[in-house]
């Protein structure tokens, strides 16, 4: 499968160094990126069972609490009063917890970016928004990618993500079992609203510390990248409107290196002349 990779800025860098920007995701045009919608799911008779069965679970909270002076001073005393205190309060506690969850929701695009990032690819190679928004209003190139590469770490079919366009922010009921926590992740981070279906976007996720990172001037944060092959660039697609410095490089590039880039077909964008619509033609 080919996968479209829309890009302007440091374009040429990606056949001259073969490699991808892979991003946090609070660097995405969209604040929602990785914002589930966190659920309450602890009932009461859970929490009856938890003090019942797994006492040590509730030690963090008798410690927490220890300097309260109506507060029990052994973990012993804590816990003989622990039901019914969890009887008395779960109501608030469900209420508090509740408030709790909606601003940690609003925090995870931030903690997630401390060390994850995400490359992004999308199946439609002439859609007009893309354009315009990754490759600086079709002034720029996509790059197609054969998604299935070797270079991908020898992966199967299913190692790129297909994003799931919602209505609603995906729901993540807390907490989560060991065994489905790692498969929720993996959905809160590949859903987005259906104001973006148009992408028809695929995702890889990484982590921060397997990537190469690049300081550069002028910035807080590193930019990272994924390395590939170069097989696995099978197309450069020229935009609409692309800056002929950028054409140049590209075809000069590609001339130079016909060994390793000879393979890449050139195409280009044409306006259609009836219709809002892009056509793909050789180049």
């Amino acid at each position: 499968m080919i996968l479209y990779k829309y890009i302007y800025n440091h374009a040429i860098k990606v056949l001259e160094d073969l490699r991808l920007k892979v991003t946090p995701p609070n660097e995405f045009n969209d604040p929602f990126e990785l914002t589930p919608d966190l659920r309450f799911a602890i009932t009461l008779e859970s929490m009856l069972e938890e003090a019942r069965n797994e006492p040590e679970n509730f030690r963090p909270n008798w410690e927490a609490m220890r300097s309260h002076p109506e507060w029990p001073d052994t973990f012993e005393k804590f816990i003989a009063g622990l039901p019914q205190g969890i009887t008395t309060n779960f109501k608030e506690f469900k209420r508090r917890s509740k408030i709790r969850l909606k601003q940690e929701a609003l925090k995870s695009i931030h903690e997630a970016s401390e060390h994850l990032a995400i490359l992004c690819l999308s199946k439609p190679n002439d859609s007009i928004p893309m354009w315009s928004y990754y490759a600086e209003s079709h002034k720029g190139v996509a790059f197609g990618i054969y998604s299935l590469h070797s270079s991908f770490d020898n992966v199967p079919e299913n190692f790129f993500n297909v994003v799931d366009y919602r209505r609603k922010r995906y729901p993540v009921y807390l907490p989560l079992k060991e065994q489905t926590k790692f498969g929720e992740l993996l959905k809160v981070m590949c859903t987005k609203s259906r104001v973006w279906r148009h992408e028809k976007e695929y995702r890889r996720i990484y982590k921060l510390d397997k990537l190469i990172a690049q300081k550069v001037p002028d910035r807080n944060e590193p930019l990272y990248f994924v390395k590939i092959d170069q097989n696995a660039i099978r197309e450069v697609i020229f935009g609409a409107c692309v800056d002929p410095k950028l054409e140049k490089s590209i075809r000069d590039t590609i001339a130079r290196n016909p060994t390793t880039l000879g393979h890449i077909s050139l195409l280009r964008c044409k306006r259609h002349p009836t219709k809002f619509k892009l056509e793909i033609v050789p180049a």
